[in-house]
């Protein structure tokens, strides 16, 4: 690797000289900054880019923690995030937590290590202590999709109790009573806020709420695809599915078909978020759209306006974006 020594030795210059020179400093002459940008160029110089943050306490990057690279949901979250990132002239680091507190953690001390200048986060739990440590601290926390209440952060959310309530409306209001809710665990924001839509369709419609009919679950296709066999074999009964997210709803219809159940005669399916793939099923998706792009570029921009102005006042930014329904063959 390429040190400043070694341009200061091919140049004649101090260290000292050649580093005020690549840093742009007004007290070197111009002559001398192109010699050393040169030489700089033709050794293949390279700053050490992590050195100078810890120098000057800050960057021009954007730590993101999502819990899934696989779901695409949080892929086109990503899309949007960088888009306005690269807009706006910062990078981004990607993180990956697989829903587990723990790599969450490890993933915060990371950035912040890095000298990150802010972090969007989604984070796994409502109460995620490493998430409450940042709050006051001199990096910005701005949360994509999910929300940490009590906590004071700005927030770029989806209406999930309104996108649930879309969801189980529907159903009933084509004969289905009996639905399956198949959701992440309540220590998520989301799944909390879509039980919430769904226990009030179903009080609206004259349905009873049957505990048995809600299973958390981790939310994965793989998941997914086991509870609902299981529910199957031990008689749990019903005639429709509203699952947390379509990534949760391919699994449940893999599980239906393997056990030669018609969807959308026997059992109808709805989804989450309108992923790409949702409509392309062998049978083709409803579900709930979400602007996933939209999440993660509002997100960006909340949090560089924030770095732009560090000594705005007022209250936390919060965006909450509505969902709307997705009518195709699933029901």
């Amino acid at each position: 690797m390429v040190r400043l020594r070694d341009i200061a030795s091919a140049t004649g210059l101090s260290i000292n000289t050649v580093s005020r020179a690549l840093n742009g400093k007004p007290d070197v002459s111009p002559e001398t900054r192109q010699h050393v940008l040169r030489t700089a160029t033709r050794l293949g110089y390279r700053p050490n880019v992590v050195a100078r943050n810890l120098r000057r306490q800050t960057s021009h990057t954007l730590g993101v923690v999502v819990p899934d690279f696989v779901n695409p949901f949080f892929a086109a979250v990503v899309q949007g995030i960088e888009a306005e990132a690269r807009q706006r002239g910062y990078n981004i680091v990607l993180c990956n937590t697989s829903e587990d507190e723990r790599l969450e953690a490890e993933a915060l001390n990371i950035l912040v290590e890095q000298r990150v200048a802010g972090i969007l986060l989604t984070p796994v739990r409502t109460d995620a202590r490493a998430v409450s440590e940042l709050c006051g601290g001199p990096i910005p926390v701005v949360l994509i999709a999910r929300d940490c209440p009590g906590l004071g952060l700005a927030a770029v959310l989806n209406d999930d109790a309104a996108g649930a309530y879309l969801a189980v409306e529907h159903l009933c209001s084509r004969g289905r009573s009996r639905i399956l809710f198949v959701t992440a665990p309540f220590s998520n924001w989301s799944s909390l806020e879509r039980y919430k839509g769904y226990s009030e369709a179903l009080e609206r419609q004259g349905v009873a709420l049957v505990p048995e009919r809600v299973i958390q679950v981790n939310p994965t296709s793989d998941a997914a695809y086991t509870t609902v066999k299981t529910a199957l074999e031990d008689g749990v009964d019903f005639d429709a599915v509203f699952a947390f997210s379509d990534f949760v709803a391919i699994g449940v219809l893999r599980a239906l078909k393997e056990a030669n159940i018609s969807v959308p005669d026997d059992v109808s399916v709805v989804g989450y978020d309108d992923i790409d793939i949702a409509g392309m099923l062998e049978t083709p998706l409803t579900t709930v759209g979400v602007a996933k792009r939209r999440l993660g570029q509002e997100a960006a921009r909340i949090l560089i306006d924030r770095l732009a102005d560090s000594d705005a006042g007022g209250a936390p930014g919060r965006v909450v974006l509505s969902p709307q329904l997705i009518v195709r063959d699933s029901v």
